[in-house]
């Protein structure tokens, strides 16, 4: 059993992760790239309980980690009575309310994320709640697109062995996709996409007990 694992549950609305995924899998991490709604979940949790090092890619709400879609239900994944599992490990929780979760299941080593919205569905389900730009497919592609290369960015110059490096590297990497999206402007509403990415810089955190002096990127 690897110490390190990325956990990527089968879906149309997050194969754009898919270049992390394979990033992560080429250095060492074990991939769970699976239809959940079939998979052995207990196989998933031995997995779990060995590993030192956990890569979430997916959806995510408060108190759950959500598994492969079932028609318009999502099949939960890691849920409360499973959060023991994911504790004492660092994490790297690339779903929305993640950082919510982390604080509520008292996780202390990990970065979490506020909301992502990877499609139309969620842009909608988000303006709901808040006001949030109307972004259309064209421009959720290049926020998309920006999320992964920041992602991978991180996790070529940092690692989960060196969270607090990390954690700034992504900072770091998030900024520079802000500036390519205002001066490239490769979508109409390439203001709003370079809102919501400062938005996911400013709503990304890393635990305090992980967060304990700064490490530079590179």
């Amino acid at each position: 059993m690897s110490e390190r694992i990325c956990i990527f549950p089968q879906d149309k609305t997050t194969d754009f992760l898919s270049p992390i995924y394979e990033l992560l899998v080429s250095q060492g991490y074990e991939g769970f790239h699976v239809d959940t709604n079939i998979f052995n979940i207990k196989e998933l949790f031995t997995a779990l309980r060995n590993a030192k090092e956990v890569v979430f890619l997916g959806h995510g709400s408060f108190g759950k980690l959500y598994g492969s879609p079932n028609g318009l239900r999502q099949v939960s994944l890691i849920g409360k009575e499973e959060m023991d599992l994911l504790r004492n490990k660092h994490l790297f929780l690339l779903s929305c309310n993640s950082s919510e979760l982390g604080h509520y299941y008292g996780l202390t080593h990990v970065v979490g994320f506020g909301d992502i919205p990877t499609d139309r569905a969620d842009v909608l389900a988000i303006a709901q709640n808040e006001l949030f730009p109307n972004l259309q497919e064209e421009d959720i592609l290049v926020y998309n697109r920006s999320l992964v290369n920041a992602v991978c960015f991180a996790f070529r110059h940092g690692g989960l062995q060196n969270m607090n490096k990390l954690y700034n590297c992504l900072r770091l990497a998030i900024n520079r996709e802000v500036v390519l999206c205002l001066l490239q402007r490769v979508c109409p509403m390439y203001r709003d996409v370079a809102d919501c990415l400062q938005k996911l810089k400013n709503d990304c955190e890393i635990s305090s007990t992980s967060f304990l002096a700064p490490s530079k990127c590179g």
